[in-house]
Order: structure tokens, then sequence, then C-alpha cells
């Protein structure tokens, strides 16, 4: 596995500004980041750990971007893997969504991809992130595979505490490949 984003210089210049008011910047991954990463994935997915295809990773220590506030605050994070010409996101939350945050982390990996020549930028959400699926078609990625039960596999083999019932009351089950081809 390549870890490009670590020799990524910070991006201080791509901002968004809200009628919210919030100005974020996106930047690479730093360690003195560790403590907020952890504390945002506790948050949003009850643990660091997080599993895609049958691997468990601690996603608080892989690399990517965070989004920040001018308090310098994590308001986004985005954590991948690398390897060959491939590159998966492992997790991409937004503390506050519609805003832009979710869209500049994942262009953020868009442009490292290009910039290291990576082809191939994959990731693996649920049957029931409806908002997700959404997201990630509107940004050119395709649906690639359906892995049918793999929800109730990593409940039972490896991440137990994944609930049952997903979002909007549709029961978790599935894991669903999108791909996104940069050229």
């Amino acid at each position: 596995m390549r870890d490009l984003a670590l020799g990524m210089p910070i991006m201080s210049q791509e901002t968004l500004a809200e009628e919210s008011g919030k100005e974020i910047t996106v930047r690479k991954i730093l360690p003195e980041d560790k403590r907020a990463i952890v504390s945002l994935l506790r948050t949003c997915w009850d643990s660091e750990l997080v599993t895609s295809r049958g691997n468990v990773y601690d996603a608080s220590t892989l690399p990517g971007f965070v989004a920040i506030d001018r308090n310098k605050s994590i308001q986004g994070l985005v954590t991948l893997t690398v390897s060959g010409g491939s590159c998966e996101i492992v997790t991409i939350d937004a503390l506050q969504q519609g805003i832009g945050i979710g869209s500049l982390l994942f262009d953020s990996v868009v442009q490292l991809c290009r910039e290291h020549g990576v082809t191939s930028l994959w990731l693996v959400t649920t049957n029931d992130n409806l908002n997700a699926l959404k997201f990630y078609q509107k940004r050119g990625m395709r649906m690639l595979e359906l892995y049918p039960g793999a929800i109730d596999f990593a409940r039972a083999n490896l991440k137990p505490q994944i609930p049952a019932l997903g979002q909007n009351g549709i029961p978790l089950r599935d894991e669903i490949k999108l791909e996104l081809t940069i050229i």
C-alpha cells in the first residue's frame, strides 16, 4: 500500500464559504489530529474500526484529509488506502451535511489520485445509505458490484456492533461497491 496522502501539501487555497458563515479548508491529516479524528469516528461510526469487503480498518490510523473551520476544528474527514493504481475511500464524513464539506473532501481525493497516476477510485457503502448513493453517483461514480449478505457477515464475524437496522429503517445487509475511473 502506498501512502500518497502523507506526501501531499496542505491545500489551504481550497475553501468553502456558505451562508452559514462557515469557512472550510481541506488539508492532509496531521499527527496532531489523532484525538479529534478518533472522536469524529466514534461519533459517526461508533468506533474507529470500519469494515469494508471483509477487511477491518482502524480508520484513525489511515492517511487522508480533514476539513477544518476557521477555529481549526475538524468538521469532516476522509480516510483512504492506496494499492497500485487503485484508491479506496474507507470513510468520508461531514459533521454538517449539505454545505459542501463532503464534496470538498471527495474532490481532494480525486485531485490526489490524478496527481499520482491513480486511475481507479472506489468505495463501499451499504444498501441503506441512500444519501451516499445519491452523493457518489452525482459525482460520476458508478455502481460496480453488489455483495449480498456482506454486512450480515461483518456483523457476525468482524464487528458485532453493526446494527441490524440502518438508515430509514432499512435492514442493513449488503455492501455496494462504487467506482470512478480517473482520467
